[in-house]
């Protein structure tokens, strides 16, 4: 017995498309938004040991 299957549409190729292309934008935007985030907590890290080193400096001088 054979199976019958409907040849593919213009709509359906289209739909198809717009898929793949939602899926790509997504992985870029997820990828973008990672290497933001990453980049982000490096500065802040930067910030908090500049600020350690502050209050350490802060400290040492109300020691005196």
């Amino acid at each position: 017995m054979q199976k019958q299957t409907t040849p593919n549409t213009s709509s359906d190729i289209a739909y198809n498309v717009a898929a793949v292309a939602f899926l790509i934008l997504t992985v870029a935007f997820g990828a973008l938004f990672i290497k933001d985030s990453m980049e982000t907590n490096a500065r802040l890290a930067d910030t908090w040991e500049v600020l350690e080193e502050r209050k350490a400096a802060r400290e040492a001088l109300n020691n005196q």
